[in-house]
């Protein structure tokens, strides 16, 4: 099943269909996936790196079609992700969605499909010692007593900040106004 996934990727990258097709050396991890619509026959999941695609083959002989969304197991962060018609090499549908776990539509097409998930984790997971560094900085700027945070705040004038955007021009009191 995985050398035949992997075929089909790469002929769908070969016809222009789809941007990127993974190497041979890509995970092969259907145990991620927690769902899928009653018209799966077949499937297979594949990732490398930030990408990860859902190969999905339909029953021809599906009679319940909806609802059609597929759950995986995915870290937390934001993915976008394309829907892929195989024997027609089109993409048929296109949405982002937030992992951990991923929940996404799965078209049905009466033909096998493929999403296409691709997105970045959250900067918690990816980089810890990020995390780490802007946790310290709120408890930096969070010590700082009151009377600094007050003067931090006087140095921010309301006219220059009125000024400064158009809205705030539109929402200043003219003169004509005052004396009402």
């Amino acid at each position: 099943m995985q050398a035949m996934v992997l075929e089909q990727l790469e002929e769908m990258k070969k016809k222009g269909a789809m941007p990127c097709a993974p190497s041979a050396s890509a995970e092969w991890s259907p145990e991620l996936v927690q769902y899928l619509p009653a018209w799966v026959r077949r499937f297979g999941l594949l990732t490398e790196g930030a990408n990860t695609w859902l190969y999905c083959e339909p029953n021809p002989l599906a009679a319940d079609v909806f609802p059609s969304q597929a759950i995986i197991k995915m870290p937390p962060g934001r993915y976008i992700i394309d829907a892929f018609d195989v024997p027609g090499c089109s993409c048929v549908s296109r949405e982002s969605g937030a992992g951990g776990p991923l929940v996404v539509g799965l078209p049905f097409t009466g033909a096998a499909v493929i999403l296409w998930i691709r997105g970045r984790q959250s900067e918690s997971i990816l980089k810890p010692q990020m995390h780490a560094a802007r946790q310290a900085a709120t408890k930096e700027i969070n010590s700082l007593d009151l009377s600094k945070r007050l003067a931090a705040l006087r140095e921010i004038k309301p006219d220059s900040l009125r000024n400064s955007s158009r809205l705030g021009k539109n929402l200043s009191i003219s003169s004509a106004d005052k004396r009402r």
